[in-house]
């Protein structure tokens, strides 16, 4: 083994490629910035590789051997992991840990495919691509906690034909937010189905739209949860044929400059905030229960205009520009 750690090193020594039976090597906490010249490749008995509290801002998998126990850059600035297109070599790697790096982007190339343990927490993640972990078909462990995801789906993270059972994942303290994206995670059965398991599920929190409060998300009822709909929704008492009729009743179609969310309970959230004065009230959903239209251009409320909402338990017309209510304008149709 050789340990060389905290010495102000700003390159590794190039005579290090001469140590061929060297299974360790400990650089961390150095002022390393990149390999060099030196050739970590060609010592084929390493096992061990840590540079942890340096200066690296990429790495390249194909400048180091083909087999590692363990490869640590903690504590760096990396933003970039990959292996170069013509290095044909089969990597296999037991565990790999990026921690307190700034990875934004988790990619199919951030990891290689023979990895089998991974900490990938306190970097900057906020995405993580479809596919990202399909191919891993050795995973067994990963460390998403304290990085920035808003939301993890099941495409991004299901692993097909592991070799080592269930993966786990590590997602706490993350700013999720409660929506149905999230929904797989606390159905045990999805996560079987898809070789995943959350093994941190007690710890993971989120936020409710329009709230800063966090929540337990094992606490939540999954038909409690919202999913953003663009265009037409068709909710879950609406059968397929009045879903596909141009005036069905329990379908709602998202108003142009509004956001819109729907549960499987029956909630359905409209946001138009600041639309612009062209806005037509009556485009809302006649199954919205909570519409929010702050900041917009309505000089008059007419009566009839939300006699079709008979739903709706919350409406925000705050900084509207009303100078006129008309008789009967909030009148809504009795069921």
């Amino acid at each position: 083994a050789l340990e060389i750690p905290r010495n102000g090193l700003q390159r590794i020594p190039k005579s290090i490629s001469s140590l061929r039976n060297l299974t360790r090597f400990d650089a961390s906490y150095n002022a390393l910035s990149s390999l060099g010249p030196t050739k970590l490749v060609e010592l084929e008995k390493l096992r061990v590789i840590i540079l942890d509290g340096n200066a690296y801002t990429n790495l390249n998998y194909a400048r180091f051997p083909t087999r590692l126990t363990r490869l640590s850059v903690r504590d760096n600035v990396i933003s970039v992991m990959f292996q170069e297109t013509d290095d044909e070599r089969e990597l296999i790697y037991e565990a790999i840990d990026l921690s307190g790096n700034k990875i934004e982007f988790l990619a199919d190339t951030v990891l290689l495919n023979s990895v089998r343990m991974v900490n990938l927490s306190s970097n900057l993640i906020r995405i993580i691509s479809d596919g990202a972990l399909a191919q891993k078909n050795r995973l067994d462990w990963v460390d998403l906690t304290n990085n920035r995801l808003n939301d993890i789906e099941l495409k991004g993270i299901a692993v097909y034909n592991p070799g080592v059972g269930r993966v786990r994942i590590f997602a706490a303290r993350n700013p999720l937010r409660c929506s149905c994206a999230l929904e797989w995670m606390i159905d045990e059965h999805r996560q079987a189905s898809y070789q995943v398991a959350i093994a941190d599920l007690d710890k993971v929190t989120c936020t409710p739209l329009r709230s800063s409060i966090y929540v337990s998300l094992s606490s939540i009822d999954p038909s409690t949860l919202l999913c953003e709909y663009r265009g037409a929704v068709c909710h879950e008492d609406c059968t397929l044929q009045c879903c596909r009729s141009p005036n069905c009743s329990c379908r709602s179609i998202c108003p142009k400059q509004c956001t819109c969310w729907a549960s499987r309970e029956g909630r359905n959230i409209v946001d138009c905030s600041n639309a612009k004065p062209s806005f037509d009230i009556r485009s809302i959903p006649n199954r919205t229960t909570e519409a929010h239209l702050s900041g917009s251009h309505f000089p008059s409320l007419k009566k009839g205009d939300f006699l079709e909402k008979t739903r709706l338990t919350f409406l925000n017309l705050s900084l509207s520009s009303i100078q006129r209510l008309e008789e009967e304008a909030f009148q809504v149709r009795e069921e």
